[in-house]
Protein backbone atom coordinates (compact mmCIF):
# COMPACT_ATOMS: atom_id res chain seq x y z
CA UNK A 1 0.00 0.00 0.00
CA UNK A 2 1.37 3.40 -0.98
CA UNK A 3 -0.05 6.77 0.06
CA UNK A 4 0.82 9.63 -2.32
CA UNK A 5 0.35 13.24 -1.21
CA UNK A 6 -1.80 15.41 -3.46
CA UNK A 7 -1.27 19.15 -3.56
CA UNK A 8 -4.54 21.05 -3.85
CA UNK A 9 -4.08 24.13 -6.01
CA UNK A 10 -6.39 27.06 -6.79
CA UNK A 11 -8.77 26.42 -9.68
CA UNK A 12 -11.16 28.72 -11.51
CA UNK A 13 -14.06 28.08 -9.12
CA UNK A 14 -12.24 26.82 -6.04
CA UNK A 15 -9.44 28.34 -3.99
CA UNK A 16 -8.35 26.04 -1.12
CA UNK A 17 -7.79 27.91 2.15
CA UNK A 18 -7.46 25.27 4.88
CA UNK A 19 -6.27 21.84 3.73
CA UNK A 20 -6.66 19.16 6.38
CA UNK A 21 -5.74 16.09 4.29
CA UNK A 22 -5.18 15.25 0.63
CA UNK A 23 -3.79 11.98 -0.68
CA UNK A 24 -4.18 9.15 -3.13
CA UNK A 25 -3.64 5.64 -1.77
CA UNK A 26 -2.72 2.76 -4.07
CA UNK A 27 -3.25 -0.80 -2.81
CA UNK A 28 -3.25 -4.19 -4.52
CA UNK A 29 -6.73 -4.03 -6.01
CA UNK A 30 -8.05 -0.49 -5.47
CA UNK A 31 -7.19 3.15 -4.96
CA UNK A 32 -8.63 5.67 -2.53
CA UNK A 33 -8.79 9.37 -3.35
CA UNK A 34 -9.17 11.39 -0.13
CA UNK A 35 -9.38 15.16 0.29
CA UNK A 36 -10.61 17.14 3.29
CA UNK A 37 -10.41 20.94 3.04
CA UNK A 38 -12.07 24.34 3.14
CA UNK A 39 -12.09 26.49 0.01
CA UNK A 40 -13.45 29.79 -1.15
CA UNK A 41 -15.95 29.17 -3.93
CA UNK A 42 -18.06 31.63 -5.93
CA UNK A 43 -21.67 32.09 -4.86
CA UNK A 44 -22.49 31.77 -8.58
CA UNK A 45 -20.02 29.94 -10.87
CA UNK A 46 -21.15 32.10 -13.79
CA UNK A 47 -20.77 35.44 -11.99
CA UNK A 48 -17.76 35.77 -9.66
CA UNK A 49 -18.71 39.41 -8.98
CA UNK A 50 -21.47 38.15 -6.66
CA UNK A 51 -18.74 37.18 -4.21
CA UNK A 52 -17.12 34.10 -2.77
CA UNK A 53 -17.96 32.06 0.31
CA UNK A 54 -16.15 29.43 2.39
CA UNK A 55 -17.26 25.88 1.56
CA UNK A 56 -16.26 22.65 3.28
CA UNK A 57 -15.21 19.83 0.93
CA UNK A 58 -14.57 16.21 1.82
CA UNK A 59 -14.29 13.36 -0.66
CA UNK A 60 -13.49 9.72 -0.13
CA UNK A 61 -13.62 7.87 -3.43
CA UNK A 62 -12.77 4.20 -3.66
CA UNK A 63 -12.04 2.82 -7.14
CA UNK A 64 -11.45 -0.84 -7.91
CA UNK A 65 -8.34 -1.28 -10.06
CA UNK A 66 -10.27 -3.51 -12.49
CA UNK A 67 -12.71 -0.62 -13.19
CA UNK A 68 -10.07 1.89 -14.28
CA UNK A 69 -10.55 2.41 -18.01
CA UNK A 70 -7.73 4.86 -18.60
CA UNK A 71 -5.26 7.41 -17.32
CA UNK A 72 -4.67 10.83 -18.85
CA UNK A 73 -2.18 13.64 -18.28
CA UNK A 74 -2.93 16.93 -20.00
CA UNK A 75 -2.37 20.68 -19.83
CA UNK A 76 -5.66 22.41 -18.98
CA UNK A 77 -7.16 25.62 -20.32
CA UNK A 78 -6.43 27.14 -16.88
CA UNK A 79 -2.70 26.46 -17.47
CA UNK A 80 -2.44 23.66 -14.95
CA UNK A 81 -1.50 20.03 -15.38
CA UNK A 82 -4.29 17.53 -14.85
CA UNK A 83 -4.10 13.83 -14.11
CA UNK A 84 -7.43 12.12 -14.82
CA UNK A 85 -8.17 8.57 -13.70
CA UNK A 86 -11.01 7.42 -15.97
CA UNK A 87 -13.31 4.97 -14.22
CA UNK A 88 -15.87 2.71 -15.95
CA UNK A 89 -19.35 3.13 -14.50
CA UNK A 90 -18.49 6.35 -12.64
CA UNK A 91 -19.92 9.66 -13.87
CA UNK A 92 -16.79 11.67 -13.07
CA UNK A 93 -13.09 11.07 -13.49
CA UNK A 94 -10.87 11.18 -10.41
CA UNK A 95 -8.96 14.43 -10.94
CA UNK A 96 -5.64 15.63 -9.54
CA UNK A 97 -4.02 18.90 -10.58
CA UNK A 98 -0.49 20.21 -10.49
CA UNK A 99 1.27 23.49 -11.22
CA UNK A 100 4.27 21.81 -12.80
CA UNK A 101 4.70 19.16 -15.45
CA UNK A 102 7.42 17.52 -13.35
CA UNK A 103 5.14 16.81 -10.39
CA UNK A 104 2.27 15.82 -12.69
CA UNK A 105 4.54 13.38 -14.52
CA UNK A 106 5.76 11.87 -11.23
CA UNK A 107 2.16 11.20 -10.10
CA UNK A 108 1.19 9.89 -13.55
CA UNK A 109 4.17 7.51 -13.55
CA UNK A 110 3.29 6.15 -10.08
CA UNK A 111 -0.31 5.47 -11.10
CA UNK A 112 0.71 4.08 -14.51
CA UNK A 113 3.18 1.63 -12.97
CA UNK A 114 0.63 0.60 -10.32
CA UNK A 115 -1.94 -0.12 -13.04
CA UNK A 116 0.48 -2.41 -14.85
CA UNK A 117 1.35 -4.47 -11.74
Amino acid sequence: MEKLPITLIPLKNQKPTDIKESWLELSDNHLVYHVDFWADEPKDNNDHDLGWEPVYNKYDILVLKKNIAGLEKSFTADKKWGIYIIVSGFTNDVKCYSRSETSAQALYDKIFNWLLE
